[in-house]
């Protein structure tokens, strides 16, 4: 199983992962954002992992709360 920090790191080929920069550069505690984009994407998978890791101000401490949500019909 891989890391959040893994995961980060090596990102899969999924469009979302070239934005993942300009995202965590913008993270920062109490912040709030929306992030759109199609299906597949990546986003459940590559932006909450992202935002952990670059929330979370030590290596070894557990990464903080990513609250992510979808429309249901």
């Amino acid at each position: 199983m891989r890391t959040l920090e893994d995961l980060v790191s090596d990102p899969p080929d999924l469009p979302v992962a070239a934005s993942l920069p300009a995202i965590t550069r913008a993270a920062r505690p109490g912040a709030c954002a929306v992030i759109t984009a199609p299906p597949g994407t990546g986003k459940t998978t590559l932006v909450p992992a992202a935002l952990a890791t670059a929330l979370t101000p030590e290596p070894h401490e557990r990464p903080g709360r990513i609250l992510v949500t979808q429309p249901r019909r």
